[in-house]
C-alpha cells in the first residue's frame, strides 16, 4: 500500500514506513493530524499499519516499532493516548484502573503486541496493589497469577 502526499506544488507516493516516519519525525500543526492528540488520527495510523504488517519488510518493520512504541499514540478506554508500553490488553480486567486498549477494528493483536501492549500486569504492580489494603486481597492476586500463568516466563 502507497501513501500520496501533497508536498508544495507536487504529491509524493510514500510507503507506509516513510508515512510513519513522516508522522512521527514532524508533528502537524493541526492537532486533528497529529499521532499524539488525536485518537481517530492515531487509530487510523495504527490500523493502517496493522492491516498491512506482512506486507512490510522487516527491517521497515523495526522501524515502525520504534518510532510509534516512543509516541503516545495507543488509544486507551479512559485515559486518552499513551504510550504502547503503558498500556493493556482490554481483557487485562484485573484491576479497574488500568489503561486498556481501545477497541480498534482491523488492528492486530501481535501488531499491539509487538509495539508494546501487555497481556500480564507486572508483578510488582501486583504486590503493590496486595500491600495496599484496598479491594484486592492475597486471593486475588492468586486468581490472576494462575489465570495468566501461560504468559508468565520461567
Amino acid at each position: 500500500m502507497q501513501i500520496i502526499i501533497s508536498c508544495g506544488s507536487r504529491w509524493l507516493e510514500l510507503t507506509i514506513h516513510e508515512w510513519i516516519k513522516f508522522i512521527c519525525t514532524n508533528p502537524s500543526s493541526d492537532p486533528s493530524f497529529d499521532i499524539e492528540k488525536s485518537v481517530a488520527f492515531a487509530t487510523t495510523v495504527l490500523t493502517t499499519a496493522s492491516r498491512n504488517w506482512e506486507a512490510i519488510p522487516a527491517d521497515d518493520r523495526n522501524d515502525i516499532l520504534a518510532l510509534l512504541s516512543t509516541k503516545k499514540c495507543m488509544p486507551t478506554v479512559k485515559k486518552g493516548l499513551m504510550l504502547p508500553g503503558e498500556t493493556y490488553f482490554h481483557n487485562v480486567k484485573v484491576l479497574p484502573d488500568l489503561p486498556l486498549v481501545d477497541s480498534m477494528k482491523g488492528v492486530k493483536e501481535r501488531f499491539l503486541e509487538q509495539l508494546g501492549v501487555r497481556r500480564v500486569v507486572a508483578l510488582g504492580l501486583i504486590f503493590e496493589r496486595l500491600g495496599e489494603g484496598g479491594k484486592w486481597s492475597h486471593i486475588d492476586g492468586i486468581k490472576y497469577l494462575a489465570s495468566v500463568q501461560k504468559y508468565l516466563s520461567t
